[in-house]
This record gives structure tokens, sequence and C-alpha cells, in this order.
């Protein structure tokens, strides 16, 4: 899935020119990300560093409603899924831009252990779950993603 850096339509401060921006733009904004500990935020860090430019985070907040919240109101820039700020009740509200060239993105697993075999109940929560995903992923309400298959 594709991550998108945003901001509410109300921030009143500078913003990323374009339509991509790159970790040296990010790194000058003030960011509300996920904290130390959250695997999203642990990825923007390692891809800040590979860039040589540190994220200016100002407040961390894990939920990631909160997050798009916190920025609606104008309080900076976040960083997450495009999923979390996509659909027309958010569309008007934000303002978003790609991360470098190719996009950011993350990887979604869904991992079971190989050395014992699934029960019944847990097969079955396995064929909902890719069933559901690939649903959102074919009809683009998971928006930005893309369906890699593992064998």
């Amino acid at each position: 899935e594709e991550l998108r850096l945003f901001c509410g339509q109300s921030y009143d401060g500078e913003r990323p020119a374009g339509t991509t921006a790159s970790f040296r733009d990010i790194s000058r904004l003030p960011l509300v990300l996920p904290s130390v500990s959250h695997g999203l935020r642990q990825l923007l860090e390692a891809e800040a560093a590979a860039h040589g430019a540190p994220l200016g985070t100002i407040l961390e907040v894990d939920a990631y409603n909160s997050i798009r919240e916190l920025v609606e109101t104008g309080m900076g820039f976040a960083i997450l899924p495009s999923l979390a700020i996509a659909g027309r009740e958010h569309e008007a509200k934000f303002q978003s831009w790609r991360i470098g060239s190719p996009p950011l993105s993350r990887t979604v697993h869904l991992v079971r252990p190989h050395e014992r075999s699934l029960g019944v109940a847990v097969a079955a929560v396995e064929r909902m779950c890719r069933a559901t995903l690939e649903d959102l992923v074919r009809t683009g309400r998971w928006t930005s993603s893309r369906l890699v298959d593992e064998g």
C-alpha cells in the first residue's frame, strides 16, 4: 500500500511544491506520527535516515483516526497509508503528496506458521481475510494498493 504525506486544508504553513514530496521536503515539516515502537514509524525513520533527512516529529499518536483529526485541524503533516485519507468524506479536508519516486509503500502480510496444520476455524478466518483483502483491492476501496501472489 502506498504511503502519503498529507496536511489539512486549514494548515497555514509552508507546503511541498508539486505532487511529490522528497524526504528533504518532509524533514522541514512539523509531523504528527505514530510512536517509535510502531512499525510504520520504524519504516519512516529508516527511509528518512537513508535519505539523510531526519523527521521533524512534533507529536506522537498511535491511532490513525487521532492523527488524521489532529492534521485536519492544521496541527501539521502526517504520513499514513493512502486509505486513511481516501473517500469523499476526506478528499475536501486534506491535501496529499506522493513520497519519492517510485512512491514510498509498505507491504501488508497475512502470515501463519507452516510447521503445523491449521484448525478448521483458523482456516476459515484465513479464507475470509484473503477474500476481504482481495475484494478491497480489486474494487479500488483499498486505494493505491495491489495484490502480490506469494504462491
